[in-house]
């Protein structure tokens, strides 16, 4: 299992509105909400968003890029500087080859950039700004650029992307009025560690979401770079930390991810023999080639989207549980309901996470993630046996990750009224479960 390592960043400021946020918003009292009619319009006829982040390197095999982009399994693809896109043939591929690109700001006028992708057409969503600060020239851009795109481009969603620790985010959502809440968060260390507060930051956004009743989208890592501090040195995720991110992700309730990056560094998705973005003329197609995130990204994403046609449709509710080795700020399962406890058979002390949902209907699904995961690891070697102890409950259902089936598990009788299931779960991965009372799943139907 992965160290924990502690990294003390961050502001006052949004370490106590973290904690207001919290003691605002009390978990067990919010049930199922709509999100905005303009977003459960883009939502309805789209899988939960997996995008990642594609320098627009010059005109070099195009067609050949976006294939193996696709094959990824990734569902859309962003690009930052539009104009280069858009003058490197960049949108018009992505456009021919069924896939629809998001966008950020950046390489030229905002507005312009925008609209010069827009004529090509294929857009979903625009990043107005990437990592603002606390300065009112950020909230004032942020808010007259969201407004412009709303008014100009109804269908767009818009939203700046935030690292969570540098702007007051209570003030970024009721002035500027976005479409998702999304921020990014790099906590996979170069030396083996992982950031030890990365799953407490993940919580207050979920709440924060939750709070003002928005898509939670985030920005997961999927580089690795060299530098002198370690908390600055990342490293690329295999298997078991590409599915860490994740499957912890959509345990908190997010319904979009998107990862940095795909191409562009040195070590990305897609690993390139130049130091950086600087040399993009330079990049050729047969001199890139495929990294372990990749290969990890093509093996999880459909068992993502299986869980999506679930996670899309319900919310995320009450507290999100540990049991083992529990996570710094994050809180220990105690039980709920007729859920008394989880614990993984091989190492008691190896933490695993359980997290709660509702649908439409008020019908409670919970969550169970086995959070082994580590440098190089893959999830064969992450794989363990979490144990589930019920009370006076004799089957539960499951959604099948791999074949997208509801499969109903038949528990085992234990001491007095308990009763087990033991569950195995490769490293970095979770399950969705159910209650079995009789009432159907609300879940999208097979693609």
């Amino acid at each position: 299992m992965d160290v924990w390592r502690r990294r003390t960043t961050g502001r006052l400021l949004v370490l106590g509105l973290a904690g207001n946020l919290l003691l605002l918003w009390s978990s067990s009292a919010a049930g199922w909400y709509a999100y905005s009619e303009q977003y459960a319009k883009w939502q309805e006829s789209r899988p939960l968003t997996m995008a990642a982040w594609h320098s627009a390197v010059a005109r070099d095999r195009v067609p050949e890029r976006i294939a193996r982009y696709k094959a990824s399994g990734l569902n859309q693809i962003f690009f930052l500087k539009l104009p280069r896109a858009c003058d490197w043939g960049w949108v018009q591929a992505a456009r021919e080859a069924g896939l629809e690109w998001m966008g950020g700001m950046r390489g030229g006028p905002p507005k312009a950039a925008v609209q010069q992708a827009m004529e090509i057409g294929g857009g979903s969503a625009v990043i107005v700004f990437d990592e603002p600060g606390d300065r009112p020239e950020d909230y004032a851009a942020i808010r007259e650029r969201i407004a412009w795109v709303h008014d100009t481009y109804p269908g767009l969603l818009a939203y700046a992307n935030l690292s969570i620790t540098k702007i007051n985010i209570e003030r970024y959502i009721t002035e500027c009025k976005p479409d998702v809440f999304s921020y990014d968060q790099y906590p996979l260390y170069r030396n083996g560690e992982t950031f030890v507060e990365y799953l407490y930051y993940l919580n207050v956004a979920r709440e924060t979401a939750r709070r003002h009743r928005l898509p939670f989208w985030m920005i997961l890592q999927a580089y690795g770079r060299e530098h002198e501090r370690p908390t600055y040195a990342y490293r690329v995720p295999g298997e078991a930390d590409a599915r860490f991110l994740a499957f912890t992700l959509l345990a908190h309730g997010g319904n979009g991810m998107q990862f940095f990056t795909y191409y562009g560094f040195r070590e990305s998705m897609i690993a390139i023999p130049y130091e950086s973005a600087q040399e993009e003329a330079l990049m050729r197609y047969e001199e890139s080639a495929p990294t372990a995130c990749y290969f990890a990204m093509q093996d999880m994403a459909p068992e993502i989207q299986q869980l999506g046609r679930a996670l899309l449709r319900l919310r995320t509710k009450d507290e999100i549980g540990y049991a083992g080795a529990v996570p710094r700020k994050c809180s220990a399962f105690q039980g709920h309901g007729a859920l008394k406890a989880v614990s993984i058979l091989e190492d008691q002390e190896a933490p695993v996470l359980v997290s709660f949902f509702d649908d439409r209907a008020g019908e409670e699904y919970f969550m169970v993630v086995n959070l082994t995961h580590g440098k190089d690891l893959t999830k064969g070697e992450g794989q363990r046996t979490v144990r589930l102890v019920f009370e006076n409950v004799e089957s539960v259902e499951r959604l099948n990750r791999l074949t997208g089936a509801i499969d109903l598990l038949h528990t085992n009788p234990s001491a007095g009224n308990t009763c087990t299931l033991d569950i195995v779960l490769p490293g970095g991965t979770g399950d969705l479960f159910k209650w079995h009372n009789g009432k159907p799943w609300d879940i999208r139907p097979q693609p």
